[in-house]
């Protein structure tokens, strides 16, 4: 692994985000994934079988995302 491969993995493992060409962080996808669940929970009103099927993953998949970022009730 090369200086750069090495910094950018110390990088995403302490949950720094990864600058593009502009130099504008972009979200890691564990961010991205976390906001699009709490805009989904959001839209479905907390609705969990709603928010599952605007996400199009099963109900047991949503649970599991929503324990691994600590939103809600689970």
């Amino acid at each position: 692994m090369n200086e750069s491969n090495a910094c950018r993995s110390v990088n995403r493992r302490a949950g720094l985000r990864i600058l593009d060409g502009r130099g504008e962080g972009v979200p890691t996808l564990l961010e991205a994934e976390r906001e699009l669940l709490l805009r989904a929970l959001d839209a479905a009103a907390g609705n969990k079988t709603v928010t599952a099927k605007l996400l199009g993953v099963s109900r047991p998949r949503l649970y599991k995302m929503i324990e691994r970022h600590g939103v809600g009730d689970g």
